[in-house]
């Protein structure tokens, strides 16, 4: 198995994925920023060849079992100088996202420290203060969204700040 790292990812169902995704590439052109697909990250594991089972599909089929397409409580919206927090819609630590994450990371022999702080990120872009709190104003958050899917995903060359390399490996629909 290729050794570069994996994230799962929790993805919005519609129509509030296309309704993200408008709002990330409206701030991409604005901002020269990178685009992406809108997704909360549940777990990212740097030595996906330390898998107790035998597949990727397998794993995220696993973490699904029983997990029903489900509503993610926004606490509102956030910034910060980390620039996969420039900004995002702060989620609740909700108990479908505890147990997303838990099957995922016991999913590795050896799981890596991953620190889950759910949230659906707008924006990958270094900017001061001031400007990260005028364009938060300028977002009316939902007060939830409603999540259908995990999926697998890996960066090219230039690891995870090579945002536009970042490719599906494979995903799982929930409730299935």
């Amino acid at each position: 198995m290729d050794e570069r790292a994996v994230a799962f990812w929790l993805v919005p169902a519609e129509p509030a994925r296309s309704e993200f995704a408008e709002w990330i590439e409206t701030l991409r052109v604005e901002l020269d920023a990178p685009g992406f697909l809108p997704h909360i990250t549940l777990f990212v594991q740097n030595q996906p060849s330390a898998l107790r089972w035998g597949s990727l599909e397998e794993v995220l089929a696993r973490a699904a079992e029983g997990v029903q397409p489900f509503e993610v409580p926004v606490r509102g919206i956030g910034h910060g100088e980390q620039l996969f927090k420039t900004l995002y819609l702060e989620a609740v630590l909700s108990p479908p996202i505890r147990t997303l994450h838990d099957r995922l990371r016991d999913a590795f022999v050896q799981a890596s420290e991953y620190v889950l702080q759910p949230h659906l990120s707008l924006l990958y872009k270094e900017l001061p203060a001031d400007a990260r709190a005028a364009l938060a104003q300028r977002i009316q958050p939902p007060t939830s969204f409603a999540c259908d899917r995990i999926a697998a995903t890996t960066h090219g060359p230039g690891g995870w700040l090579n945002i536009p390399s970042w490719t599906e490996i494979c995903s799982h629909s929930l409730g299935c």
